[in-house]
């Protein structure tokens, strides 16, 4: 079987898109950057299938704007805006550290993208070859400007060339992995997601299943500390649900799930036993 050049091009386009997945645990959670602001959510620059546990990053990267955060990471001691400022000056330095890549990669990006389909269609197989030496230069360039950092992968970048689209993403899309996730939350995402995160997360290491009842008010007092340093509302995020209809008497205070009957367990979070709506939580 003979490989024409034009099929060798498509080749490449195909595997550099297919490149960009990404296996993401259920412990973690995925925030990318649209616009000028980040969000717990699917942008052009990437697609979450959450119930596979698949990231798909697209081919077009030359600044940070993905990041992979583990939800486990979270802090207990009190909270200040020092460690906020840290979170934001992280993403500050990764901005830099990859800075020196972006002009090679938007060469890549349009030597994979727009030359190599154009010449496979329209041009000679000659014009496939140089389209294709152009896309091994470049890559071979990534390689070397990532190499005192990424070791294993500059190799892979001039080995393998449609990897090397991705020169941005792998330095950078753990790089807030080591920081406490309540602090990257208020640090990045939009009040509103920051506020449903916070009370989900508030929600789950007070009265989830592994939850410790002895560390329920440092809990609540630290998420109290990150509620103030973002400058929301406290009963927004710590306060109890209330009823959707009269026939609600009670709900899950891990998950929120309402039921119609007034003591149990819920179904969903396994020894959580439910909390009537008649019960307030101060704030």
């Amino acid at each position: 079987m003979v490989v024409t050049p034009g099929e060798l091009a498509v080749a490449i386009v195909l595997l550099a898109i297919l490149e960009g997945f990404r296996r993401v645990q259920s412990s973690e959670i995925v925030i990318t950057r649209w616009r000028s602001g980040w969000r717990v959510a699917d942008s052009v620059w990437a697609f979450w299938f959450r119930k596979i546990g698949w990231l798909w990053i697209a081919p077009f990267h030359t600044s940070p704007r993905i990041f992979i955060c583990s939800q486990e990471a979270s802090g207990s001691g009190p909270a200040d805006k020092a460690e906020i400022e840290a979170v934001k000056a992280a993403v500050m330095e990764l901005n830099y550290c990859v800075r020196k890549l972006s002009l090679v990669l938007t060469i890549q990006c349009a030597s994979v993208f727009l030359v190599l389909p154009v010449v496979a269609v329209f041009g000679s197989s000659l014009a496939v070859y140089i389209g294709i030496l152009l896309v091994c230069l470049c890559a071979i360039v990534i390689a070397v400007l990532a190499w005192p950092q990424q070791e294993w992968h500059a190799l892979k970048y001039a080995l393998y060339p449609p990897s090397s689209l991705y020169a941005v993403v792998d330095s950078t899309i753990d790089g807030l992995k080591g920081h406490d996730i309540d602090l990257v939350i208020v640090a990045l995402l939009p009040s509103q997601t920051a506020g449903e995160m916070l009370r989900r997360h508030y929600r789950s290491r007070s009265f989830g299943p592994d939850s410790d009842p002895t560390e329920r008010e440092a809990v609540r007092s630290r998420t109290l500390q990150l509620i103030s340093l973002r400058g929301l509302n406290p009963k927004d995020i710590i306060g109890n649900p209330k009823p959707s209809s009269p026939e609600v008497l009670s709900f899950c205070p891990c998950c929120e799930a309402e039921f119609v009957i007034r003591e149990g367990e819920c179904s969903d979070c396994p020894g959580v036993a439910l909390m009537a709506f008649t019960a307030r939580s101060k704030v």
